[in-house]
């Protein structure tokens, strides 16, 4: 029999061995929670990183608990930097900072609201759309603020470049209404001018016909007095100085209405309207056009050499769009120039635009002898605003939109070619 001690021991060694299996149960409940909070935690973190926008969580005291490395982003901070750092110091929110400071939650924006962010202490601004939700306890309290953000930078843009190109879209209807009402009194000017001069040439042969006789009765003594005076007034108006430059000055008279014709007739057809479907244009003529519209950019500068092949077939494409591209690459060729031989001081440079229909396909070709890409930024003249001028002189716009615009609307290929110091070329295929 077991002694009174024994049986102690044994009630306690069963209530010990109870004890670590419950304590053992507790374990394992605790640990199966803490997998399951880590695996929470886990897709919680997924959740934040697959997120575009910005998610910001803060302590009832407004400082960071949480955020996703969109928010570090559009801030321009460390992801590691945020936490613990008071929102509206890490997020300066033009119109919501007073609020967050006076902590009055009931007036922030719980729908997406358009604010700024200032950026390095004011110096820089990002526009951003911001909208906040506030979390209470039980006792109705606010223990934390979320807020989402997005950066719209890029909207922005768009937004301004939209714009830009409905101005430009007026100013091309205005520039085509505008050839439209010139058209009609130049064509008035040149077909009278080609009148007067057919009219004059044969005016000028009734005159030297009545001259002969004149010169004829003169001889013979006949009409005397009447031939010395309209030798007199022949004499008196410079008869043969009119007869030689009268012609001269009509076929000036022509050649200016005929050039204002054919700057009228680039104007229209460089400004043609915008279309959301392509139309078959003539390259060739298109070409011929902006150059025309770009004289007053390459004339002091260089000269250009178009090599158009005649046969050239029609490029179904969107033809104000491709106006533009020509236009920014010809423009660009003649800026270069410029640099080159400072203003036309050194002389003039070369501008060489070429087309060709090779292996059923379009190439068009626009070189100049300016003052080339220098290596270490040829991987980025594509990109947006991106520019070698001085301020004033470019956004950053131009090379971009003609690499948008062969590339990605038109499914064409642009290359080039450039030696600093020598030139560059462009191909568009």
């Amino acid at each position: 029999m077991s002694t009174p001690l024994e049986r102690k021991f044994q009630r306690t060694k069963r209530k010990v061995t109870l004890l670590e299996k419950m304590i053992e149960s507790k374990t394992r409940e605790l640990y199966l929670q803490q997998l399951e909070l880590e695996k929470n935690n886990q897709f919680l973190s997924r959740i934040l990183v697959s997120m575009s926008g910005g998610v910001v969580v803060t302590d009832a005291d407004l400082r960071i608990a949480l955020a996703n490395q969109a928010a570090a982003n559009i801030a321009g901070r460390l992801l590691a930097s945020l936490s613990g750092q008071k929102m509206q110091d890490a997020f300066p929110l033009k119109a919501t900072v007073s609020i967050l400071n006076q902590r009055n939650f009931e007036l922030l924006p719980f729908e997406q609201t358009e604010d700024v962010l200032e950026l390095n202490d004011g110096k820089e601004f990002k526009p951003v759309s911001c909208s906040f939700a506030l979390v209470r306890d039980d006792a109705g309290q606010v223990e934390s603020v979320v807020c989402l953000l997005n950066d719209l930078s890029e909207k922005k843009s768009l937004e301004r470049k939209l714009v830009q190109s409905q101005k430009l879209e007026s100013v091309g209807q205005l520039a085509a209404g505008i050839a439209h009402e010139i058209n009609t009194p130049i064509q008035y000017v040149r077909d009278n001018t080609v009148f007067i001069k057919e009219e004059f040439l044969n005016l000028k042969r009734l005159i030297e016909s009545m001259l002969e006789s004149l010169e004829d009765y003169k001889r013979k003594s006949l009409l005397n007095d009447q031939a010395e005076t309209v030798f007199s007034l022949i004499e008196d108006l410079d008869l043969d100085y009119l007869l030689q430059e009268i012609p001269l000055a009509l076929d000036q008279s022509f050649e200016g209405a005929e050039s204002v014709a054919r700057i009228v007739r680039s104007m229209k057809a460089f400004s043609h309207p915008g279309t959301n479907e392509k139309v078959h244009v003539d390259v060739n003529a298109a070409l011929d056009s902006t150059v025309t519209v770009s004289k007053n950019e390459w004339k002091y500068v260089a000269d250009i050499d178009l090599c158009l092949d005649p046969n050239l077939p029609s490029l179904k494409c969107f033809p104000g769009d491709l106006n533009q591209v020509f236009l920014n690459l010809i423009v660009n060729a003649a800026h270069a120039i410029s640099e080159a031989t400072e203003g036309g001081k050194l002389g003039k440079g070369r501008i060489g635009i070429t087309t060709r229909f090779e292996q059923g396909q379009i190439m068009i070709k626009i070189e100049d002898s300016g003052c080339g890409i220098p290596d270490a930024i040829k991987g980025r003249i594509f990109d947006p605003f991106f520019t070698t001028k001085q301020i004033g002189k470019g956004t950053g716009q131009g090379l971009a939109m003609v690499h948008a615009t062969i590339v990605e609307r038109h499914g064409g290929v642009i290359t080039f070619e450039s030696k600093q110091g020598e030139g560059t070329k462009f191909k568009i295929v």
